[in-house]
C-alpha cells in the first residue's frame, strides 16, 4: 500500500497512482517519539487506575499509590476519565496509532480532527449507558458516577441541551450515531470502502481487454486497420469514462465537504450552548 492509498478521507474514489508527495520532514518523526511515549504512559496509567490513588479524592494519605505509573499516572488517568469518561481508554490507543504512523513517515492529514470529533460523539453516546453501567461507575475503583461519557458527554448529551429538547433522547442518540459514523468514515477514509469495488471493476475490464486481444491474435486475417480503429474507440471511451469519473468525484467531494462543515458547525453550536 502506498502513501497515497492510506492518505485519508479527503482523497477518495480516485484511480490509484503512485504517490508523488514529499515524505514528511525528519522533525515529524521526532515528534512521534514523545507521542508514543505518552500513549504508553497513559494506557498503563488507565489500566491500573484506582480512584483512591488521587490525593484530592482520598482523605487519608496513608495508602500507597498502586498505579503502575505512580502519582503522575494516577492524576493523568483521573483527568482523562473525568473529561472523557470511559471512552478515555481509546485515547492512548489512537495516540499510539498516530504516533506510529508519524514514525513511519505517513501523512495524517485531517485524521486527528476526525478522531477528536468522533470522540465527542462517542462520549455523548456513552451517557446513555449510565444506567447499565451504574455499578461499574460507582465502584471504588473508578468513582465516575453518574457520567459514563465524562464531562464532555454530560455537556453534549444533557437533557437541557436544545438538541435533546427539540428531538428527544432517541432523536439525539440518532444524531450522535450519524455524526459518529460520518467521522468514522472520514477517519478510515471513504476511499477504503470503494477500493474493493473499483479493483473488481478494473479486473473485469482487464479480462475483457485480454479476451479482445486474444481474439485479434487468433484471427491473422483481421486487418490491422480494424484493430487500430477498435483501439481508438476504446481509448475514446476510456477518456469519456475518466472525465465522467472526475466529475462524479468532484461532486461527491463537494457534498462530503458541505456535510462535514455543517456537522462541525452544529457540534460547535451545541458546545457553545452547553457552556452558556
Amino acid at each position: 500500500m502506498t502513501d497515497f492509498d492510506s492518505a485519508g478521507g479527503d482523497e477518495f474514489l480516485a484511480p490509484p497512482r503512485p504517490s508523488a508527495e514529499r515524505p514528511p520532514a525528519l522533525a515529524w518523526r521526532f515528534v512521534s517519539v514523545p507521542l508514543i511515549a505518552w500513549a504508553a504512559f497513559a494506557l498503563l496509567s488507565l489500566a491500573s487506575y484506582h480512584a483512591a490513588d488521587v490525593p484530592w479524592l482520598h482523605a487519608s494519605g496513608s495508602r500507597a499509590v498502586a498505579n503502575w505509573m505512580g502519582l503522575a499516572g494516577a492524576c493523568n488517568a483521573y483527568g482523562l476519565l473525568l473529561v472523557f469518561g470511559l471512552p478515555a481508554y481509546a485515547i492512548p490507543v489512537a495516540a499510539g496509532a498516530f504516533g506510529l504512523a508519524m514514525l513511519f513517515g505517513r501523512h495524517l492529514r485531517f485524521r486527528p480532527l476526525w478522531a477528536a470529533l468522533l470522540l465527542l460523539n462517542v462520549c455523548a453516546l456513552f451517557q446513555y449507558l449510565d444506567g447499565p453501567l451504574a455499578g461499574l461507575l460507582a465502584s471504588e475503583r473508578l468513582n465516575l458516577a453518574p457520567n459514563a461519557g465524562g464531562g464532555v458527554g454530560a455537556l453534549l448529551n444533557h437533557p437541557d441541551m436544545p438538541l435533546a429538547q427539540w428531538i428527544g433522547a432517541a432523536g439525539s442518540a440518532a444524531v450522535n450515531v450519524l455524526f459518529a459514523l460520518l467521522w468514522l468514515a472520514l477517519l478510515v477514509g471513504p476511499r477504503s470502502f470503494f477500493r474493493a469495488w473499483r479493483e473488481e471493476r478494473e479486473r473485469r475490464e482487464a479480462i475483457r481487454r485480454e479476451a479482445e486481444d486474444r481474439a485479434i491474435a487468433d484471427r491473422p486475417d483481421l486487418e490491422a486497420d480494424d484493430a487500430s480503429a477498435s483501439r481508438a474507440r476504446d481509448d475514446r471511451r476510456a477518456a469519456r469514462e475518466a472525465a465522467a469519473r472526475r466529475r462524479r468525484n468532484t461532486t461527491i467531494l463537494g457534498i462530503v465537504t458541505l456535510a462535514v462543515c455543517l456537522a462541525a458547525a452544529l457540534q460547535f453550536k451545541a458546545f457553545l450552548l452547553g457552556l452558556f
